[in-house]
């Protein structure tokens, strides 16, 4: 049931990809493109809150992996294609960590929580550091 749900989100991602892109743009010139920025958005919004929704109830809260996907896909791949590969690289960073949870070398059994917090910290900050100094630079 679980691959059906996320299989379907995969596909509504696929299908944002091209109003994304144009988005990235800015709002006024994604409107001058011809996307439906409001209808976009709001697809977007329910499409990530679903697959959100789908991993937590499979994982538990794992909250750290929702911000941290999003730009190493960008890194790997460019913001325009980036949505599709977002939700695998959670997918990939909560089975790390869910696998190495248990099983690791001198820090099992500590929760899946932990581990994902332990990347996804440094992770975090390092992206708003990152940010902050792009807006004042």
């Amino acid at each position: 049931m679980l691959a059906g749900a996320l299989a379907v989100c995969g596909l509504c991602t696929a299908l944002l990809n091209r109003a994304l892109g144009g988005m990235a743009l800015g709002g006024q010139l994604a409107l001058g493109l011809g996307t439906r920025v409001r209808a976009a958005r709001i697809a977007t919004l329910l499409v990530g809150a679903a697959a959100a929704a789908l991993a937590t109830d499979v994982t538990s809260p794992i909250g750290v992996v929702s911000p941290i996907s999003g730009p190493i896909a960008i890194r790997l791949v460019g913001a325009d294609r980036s949505v599709a590969l977002a939700v695998p690289i959670g997918a990939v960073i909560v089975l790390g960590a869910d696998v190495l949870a248990p099983h690791g070398p001198l820090i099992s059994p500590v929760p899946t929580g932990v581990l994902t917090a332990l990347l996804g910290a440094p992770s975090f900050v390092w992206l708003i550091l990152r940010r902050r100094q792009g807006a004042t630079a």
